[in-house]
């Protein structure tokens, strides 16, 4: 129970994280956010795909 608790806080972090850079990045560069929206894309059906 606490470790599932551990790791949904941990993943919830790095989530809002994630967020955050994403939104600083978009506030500098459009551009830039659009080519890593492309490769988070790429690599998430990497990763379904593979499972």
């Amino acid at each position: 129970m606490t470790a599932a608790l551990i790791t949904a806080l941990a993943l919830i972090a790095l989530v809002a994280c994630a967020a955050i850079v994403i939104w600083i990045l978009r506030e500098k560069n459009p551009t830039l956010l659009q080519q890593q929206e492309q490769s988070v894309r790429t690599w998430f059906d990497h990763m379904i795909h593979r499972h």
